[in-house]
């Protein structure tokens, strides 16, 4: 089996899709999103995801459309925004990536487990 470290630099002669795992992305940035210490950062997922909530909590409108440029194959993200946007346009140069969020969406099977973010935001927002 071969082990590719995220984002490891092989060349530019080869497509960017044919060198990035999605699932290895993910399993290495977000496995223990919500417990992972970071020397410089802490434990940054909670932080982040309080942020999100703050900005889509208030009064302001956002309008009925949210694009979502850079996307990856994440949608932590966009669970604050989904409340109060009624459409969510995800934008990524990497079709994996998208395809990960639309398999996701769909309740595919073997998708990354977002259900850590989704109840925190929820105990955020007095849902969950």
């Amino acid at each position: 089996m071969e082990t590719r470290i995220p984002f490891e630099d092989q060349g530019k002669d080869q497509p960017f899709d044919a060198h990035f795992s999605v699932q290895e992305y993910l399993d290495y940035f977000y496995s223990d999103m919500m417990t992972k210490y970071d020397e410089d950062e802490g434990v940054s997922m909670p932080w982040i995801l309080d942020q999100f909530h703050r900005t889509f909590a208030g009064e302001k409108d956002f309008g009925n459309r949210l694009l979502d440029v850079g996307s990856g194959p994440t949608v932590y993200q966009l669970i604050s925004a989904s409340r109060v946007c009624s459409e969510i346009v995800c934008s990524d140069i990497h079709q994996g990536a998208l395809a990960e969020i639309k398999r996701w969406k769909n309740g595919g099977e073997n998708v990354f487990d977002w259900s850590t973010a989704v109840k925190y935001v929820s105990g955020l927002e007095g849902t969950g």
